[in-house]
């Protein structure tokens, strides 16, 4: 229960860094507690559209220092997260 409650923290974080030609989203299966915070993958949608990866990154950089400035330490936003088992 408390990766939803993370996930939709998230979410409401996200919604000021929307561009208007993609969607970043919380991939709800990936969002794992690690040793000393949250960690939550967001990607992209649709996934057929073509991105700048230097917008995203910088809209991800946005968002996790708006969330970091109001929850030190609490979450942290990634492009993917392992999941139990998973190797990158």
């Amino acid at each position: 229960m408390p990766d939803e409650i993370v996930a939709t923290l998230v979410e409401r974080y996200l919604e000021r860094f929307q561009p208007k030609t993609y969607r970043l989203v919380v991939n709800r299966q990936a969002v794992v507690r690690g040793p000393s915070k949250w960690l939550v993958e967001v990607n992209v949608e649709p996934r057929d559209t073509e991105v700048s990866a230097a917008d995203v990154s910088s809209r991800l950089v946005a968002a996790n220092m708006a969330i970091e400035s109001d929850l030190p330490r609490y979450i942290s936003l990634l492009p993917k997260v392992a999941r139990p088992g998973e190797v990158l």
